[in-house]
């Protein structure tokens, strides 16, 4: 059940390298390439709203696995999928909304005010925020 996924993320997460030592990132090359992904998705999310009888909704890891965040991500993707009636009903357990890398980006970037800076304004940035 949702107890064993729980616990076999986090038994992933202890073996994961990255999750025991921190990173310094380029800030240029880490803003080129956020820039050039956000770009592409930007496209992808264009094309869908043109298409006729499509609709969609956009989340992020870090909303559904946020303290804050994710409660309210839960309950719009349920709203969206289900509709306001049945959404009200919809119950997500906690146990599943763990994070496989634990950690902000403040604390697994060392550099982090530096790339913080190059990526303001970018979506990157505020689901680091999140």
């Amino acid at each position: 059940g949702a107890a064993g996924a729980a616990g076999g993320s986090n038994r992933l997460a202890k073996v994961l390298k990255s999750n025991a030592r921190p990173l310094v990132l380029d800030a240029a090359a880490a803003e080129q390439y956020v820039r050039a992904t956000e770009a592409s998705h930007l496209q992808y999310q264009r094309l869908l709203s043109v298409l006729p009888r499509t609709r969609y909704h956009l989340v992020f890891y870090e909303q559904l696995t946020s303290a804050t965040k994710g409660p309210d991500a839960w309950s719009l993707i349920a709203a969206f999928l289900l509709g306001q009636r049945a959404a009200a009903h919809a119950k997500v357990p906690s146990s599943t909304l763990r994070r496989v890398h634990p950690g902000s980006c403040i604390q697994k970037i060392s550099n982090w005010a530096e790339v913080r800076r190059v990526l303001n304004g970018t979506l990157s940035n505020q689901a680091c925020e999140w």
